[in-house]
């Protein structure tokens, strides 16, 4: 429940309490009080906590309060001054009550049912689906169950490894991502463990499998083609934005009500998604097409390869295309595929699968180009094979 609609939900109450209220003066000026205290005490439950954290917008709510107060005792000054406006002016507050009243229940009602992921996690809607959402964690830090130590010896051991895409982001229950379906598909002689953040690039993957408590005796390194990403700023090219950020009021306001975050986003990305989403991957295209930037980004594929060599762990590669531009960034796909195979690392390209199929039967909702559960599904029984070729020790093609 927003402050916002709290202090204004009030305010209408007092205001239309004190309008049916007698001529007596001192009953008249008490009610106004305690409602002038009310409203300061909550301007000050949010004006404490600003002074320690500024990054949060409770400089625009405190505002909202103040201008709310100065309002309210505006009212409270005219109509007493003015008694033959108190009439005229009970069926204004009247109307503006019910209007406060059924904007309060609409809006706490489409907070609990609209819980919907983003591509960049910005919306208070995928911040409350992570919330409600994101689990389970390990004490690792990953969206993973707590798996004992010794199966880790005893087990078939696999580590999953990626960003958002392993971890599952849009995706409800942990327990529909094509690592736990292969879990599920290969059986309880296997350990599958997902290690995987969202925002992740090769060098992020490598580092979490060498920091990692065990060893596995097989690794499955998930890549979208954005993971050339790190390489790329890293060579001194600026990234785009993905998207505009609203202004500080906007913003204040569209994370405090789910439905006015709602109506925004949605006007946003009929009007002004495209072009920052065209360019956005254009720079992504032009990482690849760039020597010194996929010079830099095959050394860290190496870096990865010659690791898992290093320790004998079997690896193999899937790879993600945008599944919202497939035929767009088959090239690339291809690309990163033939790099690996180069280097004897079997791969599964999966851009022949996706090729000709509808982003909408693909991505979790048109505001996530992630994967889908049954996308995960199709892309884990793709895996299968594989994964059991490699457990035989059957030679890469």
């Amino acid at each position: 429940m927003g402050f916002k609609f709290v202090v204004a939900f009030a305010a209408v109450i007092a205001t239309v309490v004190l309008l049916e209220s007698s001529d007596d003066r001192r009953a008249w000026l008490g009610k106004a009080l305690m409602m002038i205290s009310y409203l300061v005490f909550f301007l000050l439950v949010r004006l404490v906590p600003a002074l320690f954290d500024a990054s949060q917008h409770y400089g625009y709510e405190c505002t909202g309060y103040i201008l709310t107060l100065i309002v309210l005792v505006a009212c409270i000054i005219v109509l007493r001054k003015n008694p033959s406006a108190r009439a005229s002016s009970r069926q204004v507050f009247l109307a503006l009550f019910s209007v406060m009243l059924c904007w309060f229940l609409f809006e706490e009602a489409f907070a609990m049912v609209f819980v919907q992921t983003d591509g960049f996690g910005y919306t208070s809607a995928a911040k409350a689906w992570r919330a409600r959402y994101w689990k389970p964690l390990n004490s690792l830090g990953y969206r993973d169950s707590e798996h004992p130590a010794t199966d880790f010896y005893r087990k078939k051991t696999l580590f999953v490894v990626g960003d958002s895409f392993v971890a599952g982001y849009g995706i409800k229950d942990a327990k529909d991502r094509f690592s736990d379906v292969l879990q599920d598909r290969l059986g309880k002689q296997w350990l599958v463990a997902n290690v995987a953040q969202p925002g992740w690039d090769t060098l992020d993957e490598l580092q979490a499998v060498r920091s990692h408590p065990h060893n596995p005796q097989m690794i499955l390194l998930s890549y979208f083609i954005n993971d050339i990403e790190g390489a790329c700023t890293k060579s001194g090219y600026e990234r785009p934005p993905s998207v505009d950020l609203p202004s500080p009021f906007i913003d204040a306001f569209t994370q405090d009500s789910r439905l006015a975050g709602f109506l925004y986003w949605r006007c946003y990305r009929r009007w002004h998604a495209g072009p920052l989403d065209n360019k956005y991957w254009s720079f992504m295209k032009g990482c690849y097409d760039n020597s010194r930037v996929w010079d830099r980004h095959r050394r860290e594929i190496s870096s990865f390869i010659r690791y898992a060599n290093h320790r004998r762990i079997r690896l193999m590669v899937v790879i993600f295309p945008s599944l919202t531009d497939v035929e767009g960034t088959r090239p690339y796909t291809a690309k990163v595929a033939g790099f690996f195979r180069e280097n004897g690392v079997p791969v599964v390209d999966l851009t022949p699968l996706f090729s000709g199929r509808k982003p909408s039967d693909m991505i979790v909702n048109n505001f996530d180009a992630h994967p889908n559960v049954a996308t995960h599904r199709q892309v884990a029984e793709t895996l299968l094979p594989l994964i059991r070729g490699r457990e035989q020790g059957k030679p890469i093609r």
